[in-house]
């Protein structure tokens, strides 16, 4: 079992469910927060499909929802 929050760090597990995690609870996309970060979107989707995530990047990608909860959310149906 993992624990995901926002104010705290992230801990040695699957950092991408974490990322996920911390997305849908603040209702936002998740490559949202990777552009948000100014990470690379070829990043995101080369962790959707199976490549680890460094410590370093995931901790980024969630300190910036931190830092800026006003990501924008894509109201497209598509």
């Amino acid at each position: 079992m993992h624990y995901c929050s926002i104010d705290v760090y992230m801990i040695l597990s699957n950092y991408l469910k974490q990322l996920q995690d911390i997305a849908y609870d603040n209702d936002v996309r998740l490559i949202d927060m990777f552009t948000q970060a100014n990470v690379p979107t070829s990043t995101y989707y080369r962790a959707i499909n199976g490549m680890e995530l460094r410590f370093s990047t995931a901790q980024k990608v969630a300190n910036a929802i931190k830092s800026d909860i006003s990501i924008p959310i894509s109201t497209s149906s598509g």
